[in-house]
């Protein structure tokens, strides 16, 4: 019983490092692309008119705006801070 179990782990290991290898090292695994200049500035220009949009309402100091408005400019860092990590040549 013992023999059967050392086989079937040496089986398992043996089929399953290989194949693991062979993927990592393909393209079949999709990794992160890397965004693009036209990409950043398309978002930014897009949270830049959504603020402005935000602006215009006639209660702009709603809590429900407010909210928003803090929300966009959370994402407009983020974004700033996605372009430091992929700098833009």
């Amino acid at each position: 019983m013992r023999t059967l179990k050392i086989v079937l782990v040496a089986a398992v290991l043996t089929g399953t490092l290989p194949s693991g290898a062979v993927l990592a090292q393909s393209d079949i695994v999709n990794r992160p692309a890397r965004p693009s200049a036209s990409e950043l500035g398309a978002a930014q220009q897009a949270l830049d008119d959504a603020l402005g949009h935000l602006r215009k309402v006639p209660n702009p100091q709603n809590r429900d705006n407010v909210r928003a408005m803090n929300l966009i400019k959370l994402a407009q860092q983020q974004l700033q801070s996605e372009g430091s990590l992929y700098p833009i040549n």
